[in-house]
């Protein structure tokens, strides 16, 4: 169902963790190409997995805790991460590690933002 925006108006809010699963979705229309390459194969189930882990974690890149939902009607209709970019290594450990380590993939993704800026997807 389409939410009325001409009669609702958006609240934008810090995500919460049960917010998790809607943010996990969100991203992955941006982004599920990029999942894909880092899970090393083009299974949405595992693409939607990871991001979920990820989401719903703390301490990385892609953590709830770096999150803000846009909000129609009470339902999460937008999500947007954003970080520091001078914590991008620090944030992207946890990915790095579990996609080495668990997945046993390579991974040497370009860093996308730097000290100075502030990232946002």
């Amino acid at each position: 169902m389409q939410p009325n925006c001409e009669s609702s108006n958006m609240k934008i809010r810090k995500a919460k963790k049960e917010d998790a699963p809607v943010i996990a979705h969100l991203l992955l229309l941006a982004m599920r190409d990029i999942v894909y390459q880092f899970i090393g194969e083009s299974n949405d189930e595992k693409t939607n997995q990871f991001m979920l882990r990820f989401v719903s974690s703390e301490s990385n890149q892609y953590s709830y805790e770096n999150c803000w939902v846009g909000e129609l009607d009470e339902d999460i209709v937008a999500a947007v991460t954003l970080y520091d970019g001078a914590r991008l290594h620090e944030l992207r450990k946890p990915i790095f590690d579990f996609v080495t380590t668990e997945l046993d993939k390579s991974f040497q993704p370009e860093d996308e933002t730097v000290a100075g800026e502030i990232y946002i997807d």
